[in-house]
């Protein structure tokens, strides 16, 4: 079976750029290469791995991975008059992944009942459970408050999984097997607040980096989580259980993490 291809951009303007002028010059590429463009959001602040040194995530779609890459290139001279920093890779993914959560969100009102996750809950010290690497902080819980929490919002996700699991007794399994452990077992409560994974899929290519990125190359998977507010995601955060998480901590040897907005219009 034959997947999309999607191609992130997290771009930085040059000082003084107009994010509107860039957005007009771009808005037709994606079509002269049979791609459309999914998602044009603003990056709000970091989460997990610090500050992410870019302004906005730009997602196009296209049929095959050549389109994607011929478009790309075709972008250069646009690229070069408005940004001072980019970093794009392409993502394969099944398109048939968020229809299927999405399907199941009938059953949010019970998972809520059953999980007890129709409030936020106060958050303890992350420190025990977590990883800087790869987790978030109380800080950055804290500042994720700071802003509108009824607004929705996706949380970018770029994971980097360790070759094998760092399980205590050394369990011999993969990185990305333990993680999947971890999906496993948040994934009714992700339904429960009715969140699910817009794009989740292989970093296949990078197709552009600079040595200011704060983003390294060698990335694993990329996923683009879409909530119907802030305040359903923290209601994820403050009552997803703590058991989960030594199967994250064991498969995730890093992450960058930062909630982003939808630019409307």
């Amino acid at each position: 079976m034959s997947f999309p291809v999607t191609k992130v951009e997290f771009i930085a303007l040059k000082p003084g750029g107009q994010f509107a002028d860039y957005l007009q010059e771009r808005e037709e590429q994606p079509r002269r290469f049979g791609g459309t463009t999914r998602y044009r959001a603003r990056v709000d602040h970091g989460f997990i791995g610090g500050d992410p040194g870019y302004t906005a995530v730009l997602i196009d779609e296209f049929p095959s991975r050549e389109n994607a890459q011929q478009g790309d290139r075709e972008m250069q001279a646009v690229r070069a008059r408005h940004l001072a920093h980019r970093y794009a890779i392409l993502v394969r993914y099944n398109p048939k992944i968020p229809n299927r959560i999405k399907n199941l969100h009938w059953l949010s009102p019970l998972l809520t009942w059953w999980y007890r996750t129709g409030s936020e809950k106060p958050l303890p010290d992350l420190s025990e459970y977590t990883r800087p690497t790869n987790s978030p902080t109380n800080a950055s819980v804290a500042e994720l408050r700071r802003h509108d929490p009824e607004r929705p919002v996706f949380m970018m996700n770029l994971n980097k999984f360790f070759q094998k699991a760092q399980y205590d007794g050394g369990k011999n399994v993969s990185g990305q097997e333990a993680y999947s452990e971890y999906s496993k077992s948040i994934l009714p409560y992700l339904i429960s607040v009715r969140g699910y994974p817009a794009i989740l899929g292989k970093v296949v290519q990078v197709l552009e980096t600079d040595s200011n990125s704060p983003l390294p190359d060698a990335w694993d998977e990329f996923i683009w989580v879409a909530y119907p507010s802030r305040k359903h995601f923290l209601r994820l955060l403050t009552n997803a259980p703590r058991k989960g998480i030594h199967h994250r901590n064991a498969g995730l040897k890093r992450a960058v993490v930062f909630p982003c907005t939808e630019i409307e219009g």
